[in-house]
C-alpha cells in the first residue's frame, strides 16, 4: 500500500500535476511553486497481489485499487488505510500479508499502526495478520511501488485547479469557520472527477485499475469499535507508547497475540476460545514468520524451509549493531608536580593518565530513534555550506519553545556536525541536529519528508 500527492491550483491558476518522468510545457513567466498550493489530492494505492505459483514469477500482478483522497479533510492515517483494506478485501484468505512503506502512517513500530492492524485483524476475522515494511530508502522492493509508473501515465500533461467558491463561503473560509468543509468538497470535486476518470482508464497487465470512493469518517469510527470493546480504558486520542503501556489489557493482549520486530508486526489467534474464535487453519500452518538468518559464511541468508518452525531473532538485521565505543579522553592532570612526590606517586599518575575516560555524551544525540520524520521540528542552516539541516526533538515544541529556538538560532552560528545550541541555553537538551553531519553530505531525507 502506498500513497502519492498530486497538487491542484487555486481558481484561475492551474497547476501541473508535476508527476515524475516527464516535463510540462509552461510559459516562462509563470511561477512554478508546487509547495504553496492549498489544495491537493492524495491517491492511496492497494495492490491485491495475485500470488504466483513459483518465486521465479512476478508478484506485480493482480488488482489495483485506488482511492483519491482530499489532502485537507481526508488526511492519511493508519485507520484510514485499515478501513480501505476492509472495503476492498471482500473475502480474504485466513492469513493476510500486508507490505507497506515506512511512512509515519504505515510504520509497524508505532502504536497507532498496531491498533489499526488489530482492528483489521478483528474486522476480517483473520487467523493471522503479518504486516511488513521495507527498509528506509528501499521502497522499490514494495510491489505496489511498481504501479506508480502506470498511474503517472494517467496524470501526465494535466493541470488542475479547483473551482471558485461563492463569495459568502470565501468570507466564512477567511474567518476560519467549521462550516467550510462541505463547500470545500464542492470546490475540489471537479478536480477529483478529472483524476478519477483518468486513472480508471489504466490497466495493470490487462487488469483494469479499480477506483473506489474514499473512506468516510463513519467507517473509520466503526472500525475503531474493536479497540473500544477490547480495551475500554484505552484513550483512542492518545495512541502513543507512553500512554498505551499504562493500559494493562492492551499490554497483555499484545503479549498474548503478537510478535513484534523492527520491520514486521504479526498477530494470530490464541488458543483461548473465550478470547478468539476457532481458526480455520491448523496450528502448524499458523507459525510465526521467521526472521532472516545468515548462513555461517555471512554472505547469504538461509532458505525459508531451513528456518521454518524455528525460534529466530533479528540479530542478523544489518542495522542492528552494537553501540560503538564512545570517544575517549585522557584525564587531565595539573602540569605542576610537587618536588617531594615519590616515584610511586609518579607511576600512579602515569597510570591514571594512560587510562581512557569515557566522555559523558548527551543522551539525546546518542538516541538513534530520535532522527525520524515525525521528530523533525524545525530547520537550521549551516553557515559553511548553506544547506538546511533538520532540528529534531522527541516532543512537539510549544509556542514558547518555538520562539526561544528561533531567537537562539539567530544569536548563534551553526556548522554541520557541531552542537545546535550551547549548553547555557534552556533548549540545549531538548533539540538537536545530527552530530555526524559534514558539509559534503547531502540534505537529509527527513527534510523533504517532513
Amino acid at each position: 500500500m502506498i500513497r502519492q500527492k498530486s497538487h491542484s491550483g487555486i481558481p484561475g491558476t492551474a497547476i501541473s500535476t508535476g508527476v515524475k518522468g516527464k516535463k510540462s510545457l509552461v510559459p516562462t513567466s509563470s511561477t512554478l511553486d508546487h509547495d504553496m498550493t492549498k489544495a491537493s489530492l492524495t491517491p492511496s494505492v492497494i495492490l491485491k497481489c495475485k500470488v504466483p505459483e513459483s518465486a521465479d514469477k512476478s508478484f506485480v500482478s493482480g488488482t489495483v485499487f485506488v482511492a483519491v483522497n482530499d489532502s485537507v479533510f481526508q488526511t492519511s492515517s493508519p485507520f484510514q488505510h485499515a478501513a480501505m483494506m476492509t472495503k476492498v478485501l471482500e473475502s480474504p484468505a485466513p492469513v493476510l500479508l500486508k507490505f507497506t512503506d515506512g511512512g509515519t502512517d504505515q510504520r509497524n513500530t508505532l502504536e497507532a499502526v498496531k491498533c489499526a492492524n488489530i482492528c483489521l485483524f478483528k474486522e476480517l476475522n483473520l487467523d493471522m495478520l503479518i504486516h511488513g515494511r521495507c527498509a528506509p530508502g528501499q521502497s522499490w522492493t514494495n510491489p505496489a511501488e511498481r504501479v506508480m509508473s502506470i498511474l503517472n501515465l494517467g496524470l501526465q500533461n494535466v493541470s488542475l485547479e479547483r473551482i471558485e467558491l461563492e463569495s459568502a463561503v470565501e468570507r466564512i473560509l477567511a474567518q476560519e469557520k467549521p462550516e467550510i468543509k462541505e463547500s470545500w468538497k464542492e470546490s475540489v470535486e471537479p478536480v477529483h472527477s478529472v483524476v478519477r476518470n483518468r486513472l480508471i482508464r489504466l490497466k495493470l497487465k490487462d487488469e483494469p485499475i479499480q477506483v473506489v470512493d474514499p473512506v468516510l469518517d463513519d467507517s473509520i469510527d466503526v472500525l475503531k469499535r474493536h479497540l473500544r470493546e477490547l480495551f475500554p480504558q484505552l484513550d483512542l486520542q492518545k495512541l502513543q507508547k507512553v500512554h498505551t503501556k499504562k493500559v494493562a489489557d492492551y499490554v497483555s493482549w499484545i503479549e498474548k497475540h503478537c510478535k513484534m520486530i523492527h520491520y514486521v508486526f504479526q498477530i494470530r489467534k490464541c488458543s483461548d476460545r473465550n478470547c478468539c474464535l476457532e481458526p480455520s487453519l491448523s496450528a502448524e500452518k499458523l507459525q510465526w514468520l521467521p526472521d532472516p538468518v545468515l548462513e555461517e559464511d555471512g554472505n547469504h541468508c538461509k532458505k525459508y524451509n531451513d528456518v521454518k518452525n524455528q525460534d529466530t531473532t533479528e540479530k542478523d538485521r544489518p542495522s542492528l549493531r552494537q553501540a560503538k565505543e564512545k570517544p575517549v579522553k585522557r584525564n587531565k592532570r595539573n602540569e605542576t608536580v610537587g618536588i617531594n612526590e615519590t616515584d610511586t606517586n609518579q607511576n600512579a599518575n602515569q597510570s591514571t593518565e594512560s587510562t581512557p575516560v569515557l566522555i559523558e555524551d548527551n543522551m539525546l544525540t546518542s538516541d538513534p530513534s530520535l532522527y525520524t520524520v515525525q521528530n523533525a521540528r524545525s530547520v537550521c542552516e549551516c553557515i559553511g555550506c548553506a544547506k538546511p539541516r533538520v532540528v529534531y526533538s522527541h516532543h512537539r515544541l510549544t509556542e514558547w519553545q518555538q520562539i526561544s529556538l528561533i531567537v537562539a538560532m539567530s544569536e548563534y552560528e551553526y556548522t554541520c556536525g557541531s552542537a545546535l545550541l550551547p549548553p547555557s541555553t534552556q533548549l540545549c537538551d531538548k533539540v538537536v541536529c545530527k552530530s555526524n553531519l559534514t558539509c559534503s553530505m547531502p540534505v537529509e531525507l527527513a527534510y523533504y519528508s517532513s
